[in-house]
This record gives C-alpha cells, structure tokens and sequence, in this order.
C-alpha cells in the first residue's frame, strides 16, 4: 500500500509538472484572448437559450448535433455565473485537462505494476496536439466529454469488479453526462465491451453489462429525436466515408501522438505539422503504427482463443484497440484531421506504452519469451 501511494504522487507530481511545461506557455500568452468560436456561442446562447429548459430543446450554435450540456447549458451558465469571462472558461478547460490525465493515472495504477503507473499520465499530459484545449471555451465539449466517459469506465468497472450497485450507477450518470456533452462518447460502451473480453467478465457482468447498452441506446433516441425537432433542422455539414481511407485516418489520428507530428501556432491552435507529414519519416512512422494496431488486433484474437497475454502485454493490447475505437468517430468525417480530437484516443496510446513498458520489465525479470501461452488469463485490472 505504501508503494502505491508513493507512485499515486509521484505521478501526480509528475503529470502536473508535464502539463506546466507543455501547455503553460501556450496558455499565459493566450489568457483573456477570445477565440473567434468563443463569440459564435456567446452570441447564439444570449439570442436563442433564455432559460435551462431551452438548453435542452433548441439547437446549439452548429447545425446537426445535440450536445445540450456542453454548450447550451454550459454558456448559459457562463452568461449568468462569470458573465462569460474567458479566463474562467479557460480555468474550467484546464482543470478538465489535468483531470483527465490524473484519472488517467488511476486507471495505470490499477493495471500496472506501479514503477510504471507514471507513464502513461505523463504521456498524456505532454502531448502539445492537447495544446488548443485550454485556451478556447469551444473544447470544453471535447474535454467534459472525455473526462466524463474516462470517469464512468473507472466507476462502472470497479462497480462490476466489487458488485457495488453504487458505483455503477454513479459509471451510468457520468456516461450520460458525457453522451450530453459530445456523441462521441458512445465509443465507451465499446470500451467497456474490450474489458470485458479481455478481463473474462463471468456472466453475471455481462448480465450488467445491458445497464450501459440500454442508457446509449437511449441516448440515441434521443439525440435522433431532438435534432429532428429543431427549427432549421440542418445537416452538419461534415463529409463523412467508410472505406479503406478510415484506416489512414486512424495511423494519422496515432501519428499526432509525437509531438514533432503537431505544429502549435502562436494563438494555441495545432495543426499537422507538414514537415512531419510530408518528410520521409512518415511512411516509417506510419508502417510501424500500422503494425502495432495489428498485432493488438492478433492479441485479441488470442486471447478470444484462450490464451494469456501476460499482465503487460494485455495493457497493451487494450490500450492500442482504446485508441482504434475511440478514434473512429473521427476518422469517419472526410477533412477534419485536426490533432484537438485526439485526446479521448490518445488516452489508450498512452496506456500501451505503459503495457509495453511493464510487458519488457516482465521479460527481463522473468527471462521467458513474450509469446502469448495457453493458459487462463488474468483479469485486466489486476497489476
């Protein structure tokens, strides 16, 4: 116990440290500087969400979509509580980030031998393709989203691991939450299904496992119903393709991982760096991404056949196949490869690195081969 308490702050001491250097800069030069997208919600909330039912019945400043928490009901609470005063805004999207990153470091101390844990936040804190999340109110949808959805699969796992309706149902509200933020977050319930592959759930968690199946697919009556019940009823305007071409987006989506593959400009915004993309490194980077996704790919099918991966190499697995299904909601839009939709994604990258570390110092100390065996598995949430 006094080990992992140790590595609980160490981590923490370390993550925060990872997010003053990486985004501390990009965040003092651009405090109290309005983004052109923080105007187009403060204009739209002021004109058409005059009270809290509204924010859940009108649309919100972009066509298409229905994310009453994070922006109607976000902004009205800007309007009403801190007059909309950015610096507030970007106070609430940094404490997002960082708690993101700090959950994070729950979730590898729960699944990593604690010499690790560390890895996986610190990765995350130090990604500058976050570096446009604190300073535009905007990102607050991707942020709430993502924090919420990280949340319910802490709560509604461990729920399920100590049988404590509670903590379930605290996983079902933060889902719910985060669905109200952004529809992306519907990639969780998949999450929750590669746990609970790879952890073996008895039946009686798969039985509970229709909990968080029944709440999305109410959400998606919901979101279908209400952006059919709006006014302009417009489309999104997005392009969306399902092909071959969804595969590249997702290696991209891996690529904006290393920082020399994100270009910051001065006022946060990232972008893809084309000297990154265009330079004859890419092809590399991308053939080794490419490969890794693949053998995560070959590791679930192990372990669907029976076989025990070995605790690292299991974290892995699941981190890599995290980052393909949360990335997939992204890489199905045409034009839209921009580094800020990445963090949700880039959450299970980082846990790999953690597995692969762990699954190396297994190697070392153990001095077996890391080929996966036929033999019963250990549960993913156990170091």
């Amino acid at each position: 116990m006094q080990a992992l308490g140790r590595a609980r702050l160490i981590g923490i001491a370390l993550t925060l440290l990872a997010l003053a250097v990486t985004h501390g800069p990009t965040l003092r030069e651009n405090l109290g500087r309005r983004h052109w997208e923080d105007r187009r919600f403060f204009v739209h909330n002021r004109n058409h969400v005059q009270g809290w039912s509204e924010a859940f019945t009108v649309s919100g400043a972009w066509p298409g979509l229905y994310r009453p928490l994070s922006t109607n009901a976000y902004y009205r609470a800007g309007r009403l509580y801190w007059d909309n005063r950015i610096e507030v805004y970007q106070a609430i999207n940094t404490a997002l980030l960082a708690g993101t990153a700090l959950m994070l470091l729950e979730l590898s101390l729960r699944v990593l031998p604690p010499v690790v844990a560390w890895l996986p936040p610190v990765l995350m804190a130090s990604r500058r393709a976050s570096s446009q999340l604190p300073v535009e109110s905007a990102e607050f949808q991707g942020l709430a989203a993502s924090a919420f959805a990280l949340l319910a699969f802490l709560l509604w796992t461990r729920g399920v691991e100590r049988r404590s309706w509670p903590l379930e149902a605290a996983g079902l509200l933060s889902l719910a939450v985060a669905l109200l933020c952004k529809e992306s977050a519907v990639s969780t319930l998949a999450l929750l299904a590669l746990h609970g592959v790879l952890s073996r759930w008895p039946a009686a968690a798969w039985k509970r496992f229709a909990a968080p199946v029944a709440l999305c697919a109410a959400w998606v009556l919901l979101f279908v119903r209400m952006v059919a019940s709006f006014e302009d009823r417009q489309q999104t305007g997005f392009e969306y393709e399902i092909g071959i071409g969804v595969v590249a987006r997702v290696v991209g989506f891996a690529l904006f991982f290393w920082n020399a593959a994100v270009r910051v400009d001065p006022d946060g915004e990232a972008w893809p760096s084309l000297a990154f993309f265009d330079g004859p490194q890419m092809p590399l980077a991308a053939g080794a991404v490419s490969a890794a996704l693949a053998a995560a790919c070959v590791g679930l099918v192990a372990r669907l056949r029976g076989a025990c991966l070995g605790p690292g190499l299991q974290v892995a697995t699941f981190g890599a196949l995290w980052f393909a299904i949360a990335a997939l909601p992204y890489a199905v839009m045409l034009d839209r490869m921009f580094p800020r939709y990445a963090l949700f994604p880039h959450l299970g990258l980082a846990l790999a690195a953690g597995g692969l570390l762990a699954a190396a110092l297994e190697a070392a100390r153990e001095r077996i081969p890391l080929a996966a065996t036929r033999a019963a598995g250990t549960p993913l949430a156990t170091p």
